[in-house]
């Protein structure tokens, strides 16, 4: 059985991957779930009904989505973590593609040293243009998320 996902799917998934943990796609059933760390260390260690006994009904499913990755670890695809999506480079060719070389001046320039995603925030509210980013930003995940799946071979629709 051939499964298809909807970009937007990956994509926000790939928007909102926390840190200590990651999205994988399940192959069989086109799901993607995520699993932490924390989670996965203990599956690695411990009985699975014994952790399912303990754990709060929110959590269940992904101690058994962790389980099943590890039993058949062929059948899940690990989504971009976030080094691979490196944002600091998107807010890069964000700043560079600006048409108004004053704004694409000043937006790069606040990317340059410490506290960069701060000031590239404050930046691009004081310049009005954060609708941008964030439509840029998508559209990025999404370019993203097409290449991933082209990668994984993995059918998918955009939407």
């Amino acid at each position: 059985m051939t499964i298809r996902i909807k970009l937007s799917e990956v994509a926000d998934a790939l928007d909102m991957q926390p840190a200590e943990s990651c999205f994988l796609l399940d192959k069989r059933t086109g799901k993607i779930v995520m699993l932490s760390d924390e989670v996965m260390h203990a599956v690695e260690e411990e009985d699975l009904d014994d952790l399912l006994a303990e754990c709060p009904e929110w959590q269940k499913d992904e101690y058994k989505a962790a389980r099943g990755y590890l039993d058949r670890e062929d059948d899940f695809a690990a989504l971009p973590d976030p080094f691979e999506i490196d944002e600091y480079r998107m807010m890069e060719r964000f700043s560079l593609a600006l048409e108004d070389e004053r704004m694409s001046d000043e937006l790069y320039d606040a990317i340059k040293g410490r506290g960069a995603f701060r000031m590239f925030k404050s930046t691009i509210h004081r310049l009005g243009i954060q609708q941008r980013w964030y439509d840029y930003r998508d559209a990025e995940l999404v370019a993203l998320a097409k290449e991933w799946c082209e990668r994984e071979g993995i059918e998918f629709t955009e939407d």
